[in-house]
């Protein structure tokens, strides 16, 4: 199979970007996952001269998530910030998580608690996010995020785990080897809970009162993420007093408009 972009995987199956990911499943409902579980549940039905692997099916997708893992803007105050694309949320859609995955300065708080009827795990980070192996194009800076995991018992990692960078995969690997499955949470990826769904968060300075940034509202995803980069936050160190550490900013989430959790 020829290595595709995302571009055209979505052209191949008749995306319109005036109707959007919607358009290409069943009842215009959905995501980018749901999406390609349809397209999985296909493959044994192709004709054995045509079929493609799973490998084959998502190797684009986490292509696509590692030349593009976060998409940086500049808001009208003047600084600067990363969030996530949503091939890198599709590919990490597929990857484990667990209450260690913190490191100094980058604290993490995972709460098991009963969402819509469902036990799930929100876990929140905030801080300073070292950006991963060094590079300026991986997610990073200093901000906040959070995720709705759920625990699926003897889950393993997918076999498109095998496409991610030696690096990347060591460090999860090698992370879970300690830890014991009652441990480890996956993203929650259920179109219809996901799309009831509306995460945001705001983070406060605790110097002055003030607002730091606000990140969201989003609806039909596990996954919200905002990091001021780091030339922007020195800028804004120089005009604002600043906690000694990113850790020390208030996070403060909300789920469907309602203050849920201040950390």
């Amino acid at each position: 199979m020829p290595d595709i972009s995302i571009r055209q995987f979505l052209h191949w199956n008749g995306f319109d970007p005036t109707v959007g990911l919607r358009g290409l499943l069943p009842g215009g409902g959905g995501s980018v996952r749901r999406l390609l579980a349809f397209e999985i549940q296909d493959l044994g039905r192709m004709p054995a001269d045509k079929q493609i692997s799973f490998e084959e099916l998502i190797s684009p997708i986490v292509r696509e998530a590692f030349k593009a893992p976060t998409i940086t803007y500049l808001d009208d105050d003047g600084y600067y910030y990363d969030e996530l694309t949503e091939p890198w949320k599709v590919m990490c859609s597929g990857l484990p998580c667990f209450e260690s995955l913190h490191w100094p300065d980058y604290e993490t708080l995972p709460l098991e608690i009963n969402l819509m009827g469902m036990p799930v795990v929100i876990q929140m980070w905030k801080g300073w996010c070292q950006r991963f192996l060094g590079s300026q194009s991986f997610p990073g800076g200093v901000g906040a995020e959070v995720g709705i995991y759920h625990r699926v018992p003897g889950q393993k990692l997918p076999d498109f785990a095998s496409f991610i960078t030696a690096g990347f995969r060591d460090f999860i690997l090698n992370a879970i080897k300690a830890i014991n499955d009652s441990e480890i949470w996956w993203p929650v990826t259920d179109p219809v809970f996901l799309s009831n769904i509306e995460i945001e968060f705001e983070l406060i300075n605790p110097e002055n009162n003030e607002i730091f940034y606000r990140a969201g509202p989003v609806r039909n995803t596990f996954w919200l993420a905002k990091w001021m980069t780091e030339s922007s936050y020195k800028k804004y160190q120089s005009l604002n007093p600043t906690p000694p550490l990113s850790i020390n900013y208030v996070f403060i989430l909300k789920i469907n408009g309602i203050e849920f959790y201040r950390w």
